[in-house]
């Protein structure tokens, strides 16, 4: 366990009754990402409070993992409705288990869905989208295309927010997209 794992693990995992923590090996799947290792708690906080979000607002995480940013924030924000998807069964079970035993309160619709982003299709509703790079290159732009084709068929403000954009450059590219 690296320190920062630990400090999550004492102060928000035990207190909300989850198991968030920990990195682990996916390399028996063929994907872009082989580990898996969970978003610290604080940073959707800091985002949250920095980019005011709204009560009508849905929010999907990419790459959900074992549901640590959903949980954050049905934990700090009233959404309408929270989606987490990965592309592992194994995970989304986990993710499905901490949200049937977390200690908070759950004031919105969450889902959790086993799909890949190349082919998971952006609901219409989506308002702001959560990834830290679960995918890269064409996966990644794969799937800026669903979110695209969302908003093409819903004309509306659709916020995305990368941590640790790798592949910064290819969201740069596109032109609908804006750097804020």
């Amino acid at each position: 366990w690296r320190t920062g794992d630990l400090v999550d693990r004492m102060l928000y995992d035990r207190r909300l009754g989850v198991d968030t923590s920990g990195a682990l090996s996916l390399a028996s799947h063929d994907f872009d990402n082989s580990a898996y290792e969970s978003t610290r708690w604080w940073v959707l906080a800091r985002t949250l409070r920095e980019l005011k979000f709204g009560a009508n607002e849905v929010l999907v995480d990419v790459g959900c993992g074992k549901g640590r940013v959903v949980l954050q924030a049905i934990r700090l924000h009233e959404f309408a409705r929270v989606i987490g998807f990965d592309f592992s069964p194994e995970l989304v079970a986990v993710a499905e288990r901490n949200l049937q035993n977390y200690r908070g309160q759950v004031r919105c619709k969450v889902e959790f869905v086993v799909a890949n982003a190349t082919e998971f299709q952006v609901p219409d509703d989506v308002t702001a989208i959560f990834m830290s790079n679960p995918v890269r290159g064409a996966n990644l732009q794969k799937f800026l295309d669903h979110v695209l084709d969302s908003v093409d068929r819903r004309p509306r403000r659709l916020r995305l927010l990368y941590l640790y954009p790798w592949d910064h450059e290819l969201v740069e590219a596109m032109p609908r997209f804006r750097l804020t």
